[in-house]
């Protein structure tokens, strides 16, 4: 019998792939003041830019603590 492995499962896929697709279609450029996102005709700073398209998967799942009082994520 094969053994099959556990999956992570987690939200916001959709989201992620939209980001994802978002940063890859958006000219990036590194200069001398920092690195930039040209988006929508404005230059937006990478941070900026991470706040508004974040890549983040959040677990489906949350443990919490475990009867012993230790905390599990």
């Amino acid at each position: 019998m094969k053994e099959t492995k556990p999956t992570l499962k987690v939200t916001g896929i959709a989201e992620y792939v939209r980001n994802k697709a978002k940063r890859k279609q958006t000219l990036f450029t590194i200069t001398p003041a920092g690195s930039f996102y040209f988006h929508e005709g404005e230059r937006i700073k990478e941070s900026e830019f991470n706040a508004q398209f974040p890549l983040d998967l959040k677990p489906v799942n949350f443990k919490g603590e475990n009867p012993d009082g230790t905390k599990v994520e």
